[in-house]
């Protein structure tokens, strides 16, 4: 056999060979609060490559964890692991855009931005509240870090 003919035969085979679409990040997330900007995956409730695992109860953004080695479970099911960038609030008239990230957000029956959350907070159950409130609390403290602020006790 002649190398010109294996090389079509080759050619011939990875064209009938197909990808994995879901191998691909080509689906951009980037949250609207803090800016992180990632490719992933998946948007939607069930992703492909996990969807026997998992279906969410909004569209999400999804990553496959890339650290994560995928393997069969003992029923021979595909399992892939998986990471929840975050999803789109569901206050219609959000300043945030795109979507949220799940640090700057709280899913309670929906996905809400802590910016939402914080103008809306009474239309919340306390215990939803307190969640909120936490959040809110935390990413504060994590301001202040950043930017050096509260203030330093003077030397004597």
């Amino acid at each position: 056999m002649s190398s010109a003919t294996s090389k079509k035969e080759a050619s011939i085979v990875d064209q009938k060979r197909p990808s994995d679409p879901t191998d691909s990040a080509d689906v951009v997330f980037s949250c609207g609060r803090c800016g992180l900007t990632e490719s992933c995956h998946y948007l939607g409730r069930e992703p492909p490559f996990c969807s026997d695992q998992v279906r969410f109860e909004e569209d999400s953004f999804v990553l496959r964890d890339p650290f994560t080695p995928e393997y069969f479970d003992a029923r021979g099911r595909r399992r892939v692991g998986f990471l929840l960038l975050g999803g789109k609030c569901f206050v219609s008239d959000c300043s945030n855009g795109g979507g949220v990230c799940v640090d700057c957000s709280v899913f309670y029956k929906h996905r809400f931005c802590l910016d939402c959350l914080a103008a809306n907070m009474d239309a919340f159950p306390s215990e939803v509240q307190v969640k909120i409130q936490r959040k809110l609390d935390a990413e504060g403290k994590a301001a202040e870090q950043r930017t050096g602020g509260g203030k330093k006790k003077a030397k004597k």
